[in-house]
C-alpha cells in the first residue's frame, strides 16, 4: 500500500464497488457497471487499485495482464479531485506492479483531445504507438495508442 498525506492506495475490494460505479458513470459516456466491476474481483488477469481518502474513493487505475504486456482498462479521478497528483499516483502504482510481475510494456487508449492525459502519460515514458480510428463515442474521436516498454530490449 501507498501513502500519501492521508491518502491511501489499496487493492479493489468489493466496498468500493458501488462508489466507482458512481464515478464510472459521471465520467465515462460507457460506464462499467457494477455487474463488470464486481466480476472484476475474482478476475485473476485484472489489477485494480484504489485511491482513498478517509474511506472515499478519490480515483482508482485498472490494468489487465495478458502474457506480459500489461493493458490500462481505467484510469479515473473524482472530478473535484483533478489536478492534485492522483492519476500520477495510481499510474505509478500500476507501473510499479507491472514492473515486479516482470511485464514487457504497458499500454494504453487514450482521446486525441485529452493532452492533460497525453502529457501524464508521456511523463512516464509512455510513447504514442498507433491510432484506434473513431474508437471512442458520445462524441465519436479517434484513439491515440500509447505503450511504456518497460524493457528498452523488447522493442
Amino acid at each position: 500500500m501507498r501513502q500519501s498525506t492521508d491518502r491511501a492506495i489499496v487493492p479493489l475490494k468489493a466496498r468500493h464497488i458501488p462508489e466507482i460505479a458512481r464515478i464510472e458513470r459521471e465520467v465515462f459516456p460507457d460506464p462499467w457497471s457494477e455487474g463488470m466491476l464486481c466480476a472484476e474481483l475474482d478476475n485473476t488477469l485484472s489489477r485494480w487499485f484504489v485511491l482513498e481518502q478517509a474511506g472515499r474513493v478519490l480515483g482508482y487505475v485498472a490494468a489487465m495482464n495478458i502474457c506480459g504486456e500489461v493493458h490500462v482498462t481505467n484510469v479515473a479521478v473524482v472530478p473535484e479531485c483533478r489536478r492534485q497528483g492522483c492519476a500520477r499516483l495510481l499510474l505509478s502504482q500500476a507501473v510499479a506492479a507491472a514492473k515486479k510481475d516482470k511485464a514487457l510494456c504497458l499500454t494504453l487508449e487514450v482521446r486525441e483531445s485529452n493532452a492533460p492525459a497525453i502529457a501524464l502519460y508521456r511523463s512516464f515514458g509512455f510513447q504514442p504507438v498507433g491510432l484506434r480510428p473513431r474508437y471512442y463515442h458520445d462524441p465519436e474521436e479517434n484513439a491515440l495508442l500509447m505503450t511504456l516498454f518497460l524493457n528498452e530490449g523488447n522493442r
